[in-house]
């Protein structure tokens, strides 16, 4: 019979033995290359304990305070494009690959002009060829800053 084999035999005794009410102690024995050291699985399990106790702890201290004294909420909108309502406006002759597919399934083409009648954060709803359209106001251009 192998070592290994032997090993995985007293192993299940060993469990089976405490399944049963017999008192084995739990002392493990680990070989280093210099020393033998003796392990206490009962001591190891309590630090692993304590060291969750302290982590969930903290854990739960940060999502407590989320905020410091000093703590200021960032500005709502950092950027604007600068586009008012009743502005004339084009679409840029070369906005991009994206920006082109995106604008062929919107029903525009590069070289439209339309009148901004309302600004949505990324987006402008625009008079344009079609009617009343949503454009992104990276596709366009202030046409009276040209002239």
């Amino acid at each position: 019979m192998s070592r290994k084999k032997l090993l995985r035999r007293a192993a299940a005794a060993v469990r089976q033995a405490r399944k049963e009410g017999v008192d084995i102690p739990r002392q493990l024995t680990k070989r280093s290359k210099k020393q033998r050291i003796v392990v206490d699985d009962d001591v190891l399990e309590e630090m692993k304990e304590n060291r969750k106790k302290l982590k969930k702890s903290k854990k739960e201290a940060i999502r407590d305070t989320p905020y410091h004294d000093d703590f200021a909420p960032p500005p709502t909108e950092t950027f604007s494009w600068g586009f008012e309502p009743g502005q004339l406006v084009r679409i840029k002759q070369n906005p991009g690959k994206r920006s082109l597919s995106m604008m062929r399934y919107s029903g525009v083409k590069p070289g439209d002009s339309g009148l901004v009648v309302e600004i949505k954060g990324n987006y402008i709803s625009v008079l344009g060829p079609s009617g009343m359209q949503s454009w992104k106001c990276s596709w366009v251009w202030d046409v009276t800053e040209d002239e």
